[in-house]
């Protein structure tokens, strides 16, 4: 036997429009404009407090890595889209000039909020750069960060499993994506990388997360010992 357990990315339902249960809805609504009302669009990475990961396992001490594609600012724990056309912690943190400094400056990115750098192999970095969207993810404590938000009066996006204790489903929604079982036609993972990318021809596309079954174990007790 086992029981039902899925990874996703959800909004705050007490904040967020109820149009807003899609990852398509959500882009067409606007809530990607960091130029929006704080009330109309989701919470930018620049909004929330940073994580310093350098002494991690996976920056050993770096200010950033190169990592899935993108690169992860250990010094202020986020990660860069190589697509999104947005303004990092990075490149704020560098001066980049193309996105963040000047006359061809560039709105903030979007959060998406995950616990851990180390967690899914990846599974959010490659949707985050599928998905073509302004996203910029920003790891810590995910519970911590929802409540910093929340009492901005700003939706967040976040990352999380159900059934699980962070996600009160009286209070939050998930945000579903291109169906898993469908998603063979329009996104890859490139083979034999560390890197994601859009097939030859297809539109950007991030695929849901698939259901896995935790199965639950036992066995015979040994009836010779006492």
């Amino acid at each position: 036997t086992g029981v039902v357990l899925r990874q996703g990315w959800f909004v705050d339902a007490r904040a967020a429009s109820s149009a807003w249960s899609m990852l398509t809805s959500l882009s067409a609504s606007g809530a990607f404009d960091a130029t929006a009302a704080p009330t109309a669009r989701l919470m930018l990475a620049s909004e929330l407090p940073s994580t310093n990961l350098e002494l991690t396992t996976t920056c050993a001490g770096a200010s950033s890595v190169e990592r899935f594609g993108g690169v992860l600012d250990c010094a202020t724990g986020a990660w860069q889209s190589p697509v999104a056309q947005c303004c990092s912690r990075l490149a704020y943190r560098l001066g980049d000039t193309t996105r963040c400094v000047g006359a061809g400056a560039i709105p903030n990115c979007i959060a998406l909020l995950v616990a851990n750098a180390e967690d899914l192999h990846g599974a959010n970095e490659a949707r985050v750069t599928l998905s073509g969207l302004p996203i910029e993810i920003v790891y810590g404590d995910v519970a911590t960060l929802i409540s910093t938000a929340l009492a901005a009066g700003t939706p967040v996006l976040f990352q999380s499993s159900e059934p699980a204790g962070l996600v009160s489903f009286a209070s939050y929604m998930r945000v579903s994506m291109q169906d898993a079982n469908y998603c063979d036609g329009f996104s890859s993972y490139a083979s034999g990388s560390d890197a994601f990318s859009f097939q030859s021809g297809n539109a950007a596309a991030a695929c849901d997360f698939p259901f896995e079954t935790i199965e639950i174990g036992g066995y015979t007790q040994n009836r010779g010992r006492f």
